[in-house]
C-alpha cells in the first residue's frame, strides 16, 4: 500500500509538471501511463529470479541458453502465472472491483479539473482552489488507506457485494455535481470520490492477496493496472478526442457515473444468475437461502488450487 501510495504521489506530480511546462494534453498523459505500466511488466518479467544454492551432491552446471529459449521460458512462465493467477473464482472476482475502481478513479482524474471549470468559469481564484482540494483529497485518501491497513483483519468478512454498494455511491458522487452545479458541492463529492476509491481499492488489493495461494500477488497486481489503464485510454479517447464523441466535461462525467452503475449492475446480475442456477441443481428448494448462502458470501477456494503447493 505504500508502494502505491508513493508511485501515485509521484505520478501526480509529474504529471503536473508535464501539463504546466510541456502543455501536454490529457490524451497523451494517458499514453504515457499505459506505456509505463507496460515497461513495468515486461521488465518485472525479464528480472531473472532469485539464485539459490544447489543441494548437496547436486549437479550445478549448467548449460548456456540462447536468447530464444529465454524468451519461450519467459512466455511459458507467463502463461503459467497468469493460469494459476485467475483460475481462482474469489480472485477473479475481487481482480473485477479493482479494475472497475482504477478505471474510474483514473477517468474522472482525468476530467476533474475541466469540470469544475465549466462550473464557475470566470473564477480568478480557480487554480489555487484546486490545489487545495487535490492537496486534501490525497492526504485523506493515504490516511484512509493506511487505517484500513491497520485493520486488516476486519476485511477478512468483506464481499463483493459490500464494494457494489461502495461503487454505487462512487458512481453517485459523480453524478451529483452534473444534477447541482454548484463547485464547492463539486470539490466536496471529489473528496468523497476519492476517499471511497482509497477503500475499495484497498479492500479489493487486500482479498485478492488472500485469494492467491500462489506468491504470484506483483504479477497480478500488475496485470490488473494495464488492464485499468487499457479500458481508461480507450474510454478516454471514445468521449474526449474530437474525432469520436468529443464529449464536453459534464457529459463525460454522466459517462462515468453511467460506467459505475452498470458495473454495479453487471455484479449483481451475475449473482442472480448463479444463484438461479444453484438453485435449479438443487431441485428448486430454498431459493431465497440458496441465493444468499450461494451469492452474496465468499464461496471457498477451489481444491485443485489448494492442492498447487
Amino acid at each position: 500500500t505504500a508502494a502505491t501510495l508513493l508511485g501515485r504521489s509521484l505520478s501526480s506530480f509529474a504529471s503536473e509538471l508535464l501539463v504546466d511546462y510541456a502543455s501536454v494534453s490529457l490524451y497523451t498523459l494517458n499514453w504515457i501511463s499505459l506505456i509505463s505500466v507496460v515497461i513495468a511488466m515486461v521488465l518485472s518479467l525479464l528480472i531473472p529470479a532469485p539464485e539459490f544454492l544447489p543441494p548437496a551432491g547436486s549437479d550445478s552446471s549448467e548449460e548456456e541458453v540462447g536468447p530464444m529459449e529465454v524468451i519461450r521460458e519467459r512466455l511459458s512462465t507467463l502463461r503459467r502465472n497468469v493460469f494459476l493467477s485467475y483460475k481462482s473464482a474469489q480472485t477473479r472476482r475481487w481482480t473485477y472491483w479493482a479494475v472497475v475502481c482504477f478505471t474510474l478513479y483514473f477517468m474522472v482524474g482525468n476530467s476533474s479539473q475541466s469540470f469544475w471549470k465549466e462550473i464557475e468559469p470566470k473564477r480568478t481564484d480557480f487554480k489555487r482552489l484546486n490545489g487545495y482540494v487535490i492537496g486534501a483529497t490525497s492526504l485523506l485518501s493515504s490516511l484512509t488507506s493506511w487505517t484500513l491497513t491497520r485493520y486488516s483483519r476486519r476485511l477478512e468478512n468483506v464481499t463483493g457485494s459490500f464494494l457494489a454498494l461502495l461503487v454505487l455511491a462512487m458512481s453517485l458522487t459523480v453524478l451529483l455535481p452534473t444534477l447541482i452545479p454548484n463547485l464547492y458541492l463539486a470539490y466536496t463529492a471529489d473528496l468523497f470520490f476519492n476517499l471511497l476509491t482509497s477503500c475499495t481499492t484497498t479492500i479489493a488489493t487486500f482479498k485478492i492477496a488472500h485469494s492467491l495461494t500462489t506468491n504470484l500477488f506483483g504479477f497480478v497486481v500488475g496485470v490488473n493496472s494495464c488492464l485499468a489503464s487499457l479500458v481508461d485510454l480507450l474510454a478516454s479517447f471514445i468521449v474526449m478526442d474530437d474525432r469520436a464523441l468529443g464529449m464536453d466535461p459534464r457529459d463525460q462525467y454522466r459517462v462515468y457515473a453511467g460506467m459505475g452503475l452498470v458495473s454495479v449492475v453487471g455484479y449483481l446480475g451475475y449473482l442472480v444468475m448463479r444463484g438461479l442456477v444453484k438453485w435449479r441443481r438443487s431441485g428448486g428448494t430454498g431459493l431465497v437461502s440458496q441465493f444468499y448462502t450461494e451469492s452474496l458470501i465468499d464461496e471457498p477456494a477451489d481444491e485443485d488450487i489448494l492442492n498447487l503447493n
